[in-house]
């Protein structure tokens, strides 16, 4: 037994509420389970009980036992002074208050539907992807989409709590602009690297440089470690090399990644590392690559496909390096990552930074606007019978399954709660 699905239990009055006793066989009816609480003190505040006859209003505090009173400190702590009543699953010992009156107890154990607990192993024991792939298709769609909007709002919450921390009093500066630029155009294996890389490059060097894309690119591959060990019948590795040399006796650089951080397993060849940094490059090159690809009216998705365009660089044969043999371009999908990976966390920021809800409105209407991520979360979702239609639910899923199914959250979820509710009636 777990304290949280006890906490299930009680908030959403999953069992027979209509003959309860205390332990002392006092009449229990229950007006309103009170507010969850999930800092320090009881679990549950402003509730409403009468027990006994007599309408009590205060806190509620939920042990799997009496005795975990005791043992978590309440016993001396006067903020468990206001608790009204004990709920547990077993009553193994009596709690008094420091008037030495008894603490009522409600006690739950013969109290849970038998339903109850068949649902609810089956979803923690269950091996499937998603917990509640045997029975979702039961649930009513108004409740599947409000976990939808729930794991949207979430997902967009946890893409600005860094730039909270690393930006709090500038979030329109350009070096967010650049870390998410370069995080989308890392992908999963390598967006921490990225990161690390333009960590380490100033703006105010890309301002000066924004016009010579061979110091660009060779100042990105020169801190990538790319720059170290070349061969030298590579014509543009030794150009590179070079001006990266340059560069370091100005600035006083060293490579801040290793050539061999860099992952490139089970990666299609347009994803390799050194085909994104030869993008990232591409891009950094013209002055007003922020202003293009962050710019708050471009509000269509089929506006992106024309503004992430970038001027290739000359094409120079055998490249080991930067395959430089290759045009610096842009398919959809990488569009769509940075759409939903770069632009909407931007403007995420800058909504949460200045309260703007009409700002919220208009970047969850981009997201329905704009077409699917299709990977293997969202694949599983499909099979499951829940349509992905948009990159807001593209998205939405992507959360749900990281943030609940994965981790088998479902007393958090709101299907698994509603079907945890059919259960328990």
């Amino acid at each position: 037994m777990k304290e949280e699905v006890l906490w299930v239990l009680w908030k959403y009055l999953f069992f027979d509420t209509q003959s309860i006793f205390t332990t002392e066989n006092e009449k229990i009816s229950i007006q309103s389970t009170g507010h969850q609480h999930m800092n320090s003190g009881p679990d549950f505040t402003q509730a409403s009980i009468w027990i006994g006859g007599i309408l009590w209003k205060g806190d509620v505090e939920i042990h799997v036992k009496s005795s975990d009173w005791i043992a978590h400190g309440h016993d001396t702590d006067p903020a468990y002074e206001s608790v009204i009543l004990h709920v547990v699953y077993e009553h193994d010992r009596t709690i008094r208050r420091a008037d030495g009156t008894a603490l009522p107890v409600l006690e739950l154990k013969h109290c849970i539907p038998n339903h109850f607990w068949t649902r609810y192993q089956s979803l923690v024991r269950n091996n499937t992807v998603i917990p509640c792939t045997e029975f979702i298709s039961d649930v009513p769609t108004v409740y599947i989409q409000q976990m939808k909007d729930r794991a949207l709002i979430e997902r967009l919450q946890d893409k600005i709590k860094t730039f909270q921390v690393d930006f709090p009093n500038v979030p329109s500066s350009p070096d967010v602009a650049l870390q998410l630029l370069a995080k989308s155009l890392g992908t999963p294996l390598n967006d921490e690297l990225m990161i690390r890389l333009v960590h380490s490059i100033s703006i105010p060097w890309l301002n000066r440089y924004s016009k010579d894309s061979l110091k660009i690119k060779a100042l990105l591959f020169g801190n990538a470690g790319w720059l170290e060990k070349i061969n030298p019948e590579d014509e543009e590795s030794i150009r590179l090399q070079k001006e990266y040399i340059y560069l370091q006796e100005l600035y006083s650089l060293q490579p801040v990644i290793e050539k061999h951080e860099w992952k490139f397993l089970r990666t299609r060849p347009q994803n390799f590392p050194t085909v994104k940094l030869s993008q990232l490059a591409a891009i950094l090159s013209q002055t007003d690559w922020m202003e293009r690809l962050f710019h708050k009216d471009c509000l269509e998705p089929q506006r992106f496909l024309n503004q992430l365009i970038v001027s290739d660089n000359p094409i120079v044969k055998n490249s080991s390096i930067t395959n430089a043999d290759k045009k610096i371009r842009f398919g959809k999908h990488s569009i769509l990552l940075f759409m939903v990976n770069a632009w909407i966390p931007y403007w995420s920021v800058q909504a949460d930074y200045s309260k703007d809800e009409r700002l919220w409105n208009v970047l969850f209407s981009f997201l329905e606007k704009c077409s699917p991520e299709n990977n293997k979360i969202t694949r599983y979702w499909t099979e499951v019978g829940v349509p992905v239609e948009s990159a807001s639910d593209s998205q939405a899923v992507i959360q749900w399954y990281k943030s609940y199914c994965s981790i088998k959250k479902c007393l958090s979820c709101t299907v698994g709660i509603q079907l945890l509710n059919k259960a328990s009636g």
